[in-house]
């Protein structure tokens, strides 16, 4: 029998998935979080072994270009310019994703915002948990919600409002940047289909705290999947669109040679 992870015997691998379904989501969460912040010590110890000379900004820059590639940390650099005060010489927030998450939902909550979580979290919700490098929400925001938005989240996170507006016009997404840790928080914006009006019909709540007072909306375990299948479909057609440009150019280059040679 063939399993998910190729160095784990099947019997082990079925008695894993077991436990991993009775986990509450709540527990879940915090198995995540552990990931995540050890993960991210882990980096911020390696950076400074390998970096010896590099002061807390290179190694805020390097921990960041890790996360979400060179360009957003050049972004996340200037606003925390602004904000000196607040990172410390020598001192590292490390990734938890939960608190950053919860601050989003927080503000889409009172601007009264219809979202649900997607993407690796939920999936890990609702199957094998993993540490993950930002949390995608997608939600039912308006452009004159996008103001109020910005407010709300400005000073802890990098938000561009303009970028909010573009997301919203053409049905894609923007992302949220944490100043503190360097988490991206990934909000799409509903594409208002059938199938992303039944996945808010179908989300489903669930707790966060082990007394269940916090919890949030998910994507269903049918959603999760189903959403993960059409993002696998468009990788697939987007990698097919690059290899035909690639082939063409590679065809226009050898019809060009050989008429060269003729």
């Amino acid at each position: 029998m063939r399993t998910l992870s190729e160095d784990t015997n099947p019997a082990v691998e079925r008695m894993q998935t077991a436990i991993m379904a009775r986990l509450p989501a709540w527990r879940k969460f915090q198995l995540i979080a552990g990931m995540n912040t050890l993960l991210s010590t882990l980096a911020v110890e390696g950076i400074a072994e390998r970096c010896p000379d590099a002061n807390a900004d290179e190694v805020w820059f390097r921990l960041d270009a890790r996360r979400v590639g060179a360009v957003a940390a050049r972004q996340l650099g200037l606003a925390r310019a602004g904000r000196a005060e607040a990172y410390k010489e020598g001192m590292y927030v490390t990734a938890d994703p939960i608190p950053v998450m919860m601050m989003v939902i927080a503000a889409l909550e009172r601007l009264g915002v219809p979202y649900y979580i997607g993407g690796s979290l939920a999936s890990s919700v609702h199957g094998t948990y993993r540490a993950t490098a930002d949390a995608d929400i997608v939600a039912d925001l308006r452009e004159d919600q996008v103001d109020s938005l910005t407010r709300m989240l400005e000073g802890q996170f990098y938000a561009d409002s303009a970028m909010m507006r573009d997301a919203i016009q053409h049905r894609a997404s923007f992302n949220l940047l944490h100043l503190a840790t360097g988490f991206k928080v990934d909000v799409f914006i509903t594409k208002g289909r059938p199938f992303d009006r039944s996945q808010f019909e179908r989300r489903v709540s669930a707790p966060i705290t082990p007394d269940g007072e916090d919890s949030v909306y998910l994507a269903d375990a049918e959603g999760t999947i189903l959403a993960k299948l059409e993002w696998y479909r468009l990788a697939v057609c987007r990698r097919e669109r690059r290899d035909a440009v690639r082939d063409r150019s590679s065809a226009a280059g050898m019809e060009c040679a050989a008429r060269r040679r003729v």
